[in-house]
């Protein structure tokens, strides 16, 4: 490689520094400039090309053409303002350093100057401008090289032929009037490029360097005297699975389409947009993309798959559940459940808008990963029961109420991030539960950004929350150890950890129900002292309990597999090998019956009583001992 000087234009920069380092104060840059690890182009004493101390292709800082930078670019020679529009592509340091424009190529934006051999410049504005300097009608013609080249110009000054110089502009120039050129030069004293013009947002992979947001900056200073944009975004690099940057060369190139079809559009969007912060590095790789998929997605559309599925069961039983719907209970009035997971949407609503407004997308996508999880593995396992009653029923209506409300915000929330996967939620739910005062929007992308319903709570129900859930956990742990089965009820247990004894009367039944525990005493511990104690004595009511509770998840899994929906109403009749556990559904038939949806739920009056049902499909549950037959009633 040689490096050898030559002579390039130069941009004097100096008469704009000070708007540029205005400019710096009020533009948000996320992350902050010096942040991405490597020096941004356009900073002396760096490696980029094109700037004043460092070398480009063979050009060298200290060449300046024809007599310096200050000469025809910035001078008196350009029309129309047009001239002023090229002072400058890079945020330079606060000195009367320039820039060099040029580049002796080929291909690129031609430098719009015309030289006399007596070394008078003019720098041309527009094809009408060449068409008159010319005396040519030039309107249609293609300006850029070789058809430019072949255009000479009468001098202005002198009379001489000009000619255009060889070089053209650097790309960057390009990429940094991006967002006014394709309107042509503004008028003067037309006021464009003003606040209802400038972008809020410009984003940045960190491979550019800062290059084009500091090109827009400066030309926007340049020409209008303030930003084209308000906020910046510099995205980090994205790297294979090994942490490795994608070439050809090692051949871990991940093709997005393959991921796509698998993992769904959606997965591959919350990966490279929310995952991580902007400027971190983004490990792209199936694994990732599963567990977006698994605790995220899933998640989330299967909460919202029970809630439609309810509201279309309710519909079919002809009591629809309506948003607004008269009886509802009022928000302070409903279980506390359904206060504080109310209470956590406003407040992941609030903090989700707080952070994408301060350019952290990151921490949206964790508020809102942590609210899906709230949402379906607390709230909607314990209120699953709810959605058996009566819509119009005090309670009923309650869960439907704050289940609807959830997910129509949340949605609403996730959208910019997860919008095929939204909208189709959104479409289903508006069809499921249509509002009396009025048509929503056709899409989710076509609703009102959620406010916050209520200002947050005081924290203490979320602590109260908190607590149960820690005490649930401990009792889960301890049923586990002890290898019984969370269907198989316990008439008590004795937990004894930190703020155990403040948990209200309401929530401790929740955790009395979450344990499947009869009877549950809570006590007081110091820090860090958790004990439990589990009465593992199982009497024959409580066995007869827990076989009921197996029969009737056996029961709900021979529904899933004949693909009943959830509002379908059946008929189950049954055989029993075990006399205890044909005594155990006898006793608990009510309670089986209300779970699974059973008009008719008894014993096969005969051995050959399902041949005269051939509507009836037959299910045997081998670890039960039980065989049973389900037909749809209605």
């Amino acid at each position: 490689l040689l490096t050898r000087a030559m002579s390039a234009w130069y941009l004097h920069t100096g008469t704009v520094s000070e708007r540029l380092a205005a400019g710096r104060e009020h533009v948000r840059l996320t992350p902050g400039r010096g942040q991405t690890g490597g020096g941004g182009r356009g900073q002396t004493g760096g490696g980029d090309r094109g700037q004043t101390r460092g070398a480009d292709r063979g050009q060298t800082g200290g060449a300046a053409r024809s007599g310096g930078a200050d000469r025809g670019l910035t001078g008196s020679g350009g029309r129309s303002g047009t001239a002023a529009s090229l002072a400058g592509l890079r945020l330079w340091p606060a000195d009367d350093s320039g820039w060099a424009v040029s580049r002796s190529r080929y291909w690129g934006t031609p430098l719009p100057l015309w030289e006399c051999e007596h070394g008078h410049l003019t720098c041309v504005g527009s094809l009408a401008e060449l068409s008159e300097l010319a005396g040519l009608n030039l309107i249609g013609l293609d300006p850029h090289r070789p058809a430019v080249d072949l255009v000479t110009i009468a001098c202005p000054t002198c009379g001489a032929t000009g000619q255009r110089v060889p070089d053209v502009v650097d790309s960057w120039y390009d990429a940094g009037s991006m967002p006014f050129a394709q309107y042509g030069p503004p008028p003067a004293g037309s006021g464009w490029l003003g606040s209802e013009q400038r972008a809020q947002l410009a984003v940045e992979t960190a491979e550019a360097a800062g290059s084009w947001t500091d090109a827009l900056q400066t030309i926007g200073a340049s020409v209008f005297g303030h930003d084209p944009f308000e906020s910046a975004l510099r995205l980090g690099p994205v790297l294979d699975e090994n942490g490795r940057p994608m070439t050809r060369n090692l051949g871990n190139l991940i093709e997005p389409l393959p991921l796509i079809e698998r993992y769904g559009a959606d997965a591959l969007r919350w990966l490279c947009a929310v995952a991580a912060a902007p400027g971190s590095a983004r490990k792209i790789s199936g694994a990732a993309l599963d567990e977006i998929v698994r605790k995220i997605l899933l998640t989330y559309r299967n909460v919202a798959d029970f809630l439609i599925t309810h509201l279309d069961a309710a519909a079919a039983s002809g009591g629809p559940w309506q948003p607004d719907l008269p009886g509802t209970p009022a928000r302070a009035a409903r279980p506390l459940l359904d206060q504080w997971i109310l209470a956590e949407l406003d407040g992941m609503v609030a903090d989700v808008t707080a952070a994408l407004d301060s350019l952290e997308p990151d921490a949206a996508g964790r508020r809102i990963a942590r609210y899906v999880d709230d949402l379906s593995n607390w709230y909607l396992r314990r209120s699953r029961y709810r959605f058996r009653h009566d819509p119009a029923s005090r309670d009923g209506a309650a869960a439907f109420a704050t289940l609807h409300t959830c997910v129509r915000v949340l949605t609403r929330v996730m959208a910019p991030i997860v919008p095929f996967l939204t909208d189709h939620v959104w479409n289903l739910l508006t069809a499921a539960a249509p509002s009396g005062s009025g048509s929503p929007p056709d899409s989710v992308h076509l609703a009102r950004w959620p406010a916050p319903a209520e200002p947050r709570a005081d924290g203490q129900l979320a602590a109260q929350i908190a607590l149960a859930r820690r005490i649930a956990a401990l009792g889960r742990s301890a049923r586990a150890a002890a290898s019984v089965r969370i269907r198989q009820p316990l008439a008590s247990a004795t937990i004894a950890t930190s703020g155990a004894s403040s948990l209200c009367g309401e929530l401790r039944s929740v955790v009395a129900d979450e344990l499947n525990i009869r009877a549950l005493e809570l006590l007081e511990a110091a820090d860090n002292e958790q004990r439990v104690i589990l009465d593992l004595v199982i009497s024959p009511d409580l066995r007869a309990e827990g076989m009921a509770r197996d029969a009737v998840r056996a029961i709900q899994a021979a529904r899933k597999a004949d693909k009943l929906e959830i509002g379908d109403v059946i008929e189950v009749r049954w055989s029993a090998e075990n006399p205890e556990l044909a005594l155990a559904l006898t006793e608990h038939g009510q309670m089986i019956s209300t779970c699974v949806r059973a008009a008719e739920f008894g014993p096969r009056p005969g051995p050959a009583a399902a041949l005269a049902q051939p509507s009836a499909r037959e299910h045997v549950s081998p670890e039960l001992g039980l065989a049973f037959s389900v037909r749809l009633v209605r």
